[in-house]
């Protein structure tokens, strides 16, 4: 017999190796066999009889689970797409997912691995097979999950800083600077490329004067680090600093990036353009503004610029 509502609920703040296994199959005969095996094998189960009931339970309890079984042939919403729903998912795509079907072609399974399975049976089921993979499923599961908390018991603080601002002078301190901003974002993976790009900006062209041009020919020749690490001592850049805020309000996050430099024309490269996707200094920027963040814009003069990522963390499906 499956679970209550009830019992989801509970699992969901269970600890993950008392969580549960999802079982989708649209052969009620087929779903009957394995709800008996997998409960023998000392798991609760969940039962769908098909990927839309599959998907309607995952989005009402989607920490309830701790591996997935799933068919891949059935009706109206096949196994791959409920696959690709899952890993679409930042809630989800975490969970194992055992996929069993009847399919055995090496390009569907293929396919399927290639989509992020975690394990492929082929009908009919060894049982000896399954239990092994669903141990092996759920142990990969806890063990994610025991990371993924330590991660987030060491970033907490994060989301509780609502005002801080930096100096920074070198592109060593940019990077680690970006990567302690990114975590104050919803999405910290999304945003450290584009915050990278705003502080390299405001040090290399803002502080230290080394155009677009000049950067080019610079990297190409393999001689850039070595020119920023000159102007860096020089007495004429030695003391300049690019000064960075960040501020949580208006229901999101904002950094602002000031640099004392002469600005540049950022018009030209807010937006992704054929003519400056060979150019670090140019593509940095626009994907900053295209990709990495909601909103971005630059004063008049072009050495101040403030980025703007909106908070959310709606299940989308």
């Amino acid at each position: 017999m499956g679970m209550t509502l009830q019992d989801l609920e509970d699992a969901a703040s269970a600890p993950s190796a008392t969580r549960s296994v999802l079982i989708v199959d649209d052969d009620r005969i087929s779903l009957k066999f394995l709800d008996h095996q997998v409960q023998a094998m000392g798991y609760r189960t969940v039962l769908a009889s098909d990927g839309h009931e599959a998907l309607t339970i995952l989005q009402h309890s989607p920490d309830a689970f701790g591996a997935i079984l799933l068919d891949r042939i059935m009706p109206h919403i096949d196994g791959m797409t409920v696959m690709q729903k899952i890993k679409d998912n930042p809630r989800l795509r975490d969970i194992p997912v055992v996929m069993q079907t009847s399919a055995k072609s090496p390009e569907e399974i293929e396919e399927g691995i290639g989509s992020g399975v975690f394990h492929y049976l082929t009908k009919p089921i060894n049982i000896d097979m399954l239990r092994v993979t669903l141990r092996s499923a759920m142990r990969t599961f806890e063990t994610h999950s025991t990371n993924k908390q330590a991660r987030t018991n060491s970033t907490a603080g994060f989301g509780m800083l609502q005002s801080a601002q930096f100096n920074v002078r070198t592109p060593e301190e940019a990077k680690v600077l970006a990567a302690f901003l990114s975590e104050c974002f919803p999405e910290p993976e999304r945003v450290l490329q584009g915050i990278e790009a705003l502080l390299f900006n405001a040090i290399e062209h803002g502080n230290l004067e080394i155009g677009g041009p000049a950067k080019a020919e610079l990297s190409q020749s393999g001689a850039l680090r070595r020119e920023i690490e000159q102007r860096l001592s020089d007495p004429r850049f030695a003391s300049k600093a690019v000064e960075v805020t960040l501020t949580r309000k208006d229901g999101g996050v904002y950094v602002v990036v000031s640099d004392q430099g002469e600005g540049f024309n950022w018009r030209d490269h807010l937006k992704i353009d054929p003519v400056h996707a060979g150019n670090r200094f140019g593509r940095g920027i626009a994907m900053a503004g295209s990709v990495c963040f909601d909103k971005l814009m630059y004063n008049d003069k072009g050495n101040k610029a403030v980025a703007y990522v909106a908070d959310g963390s709606a299940l989308n499906w």
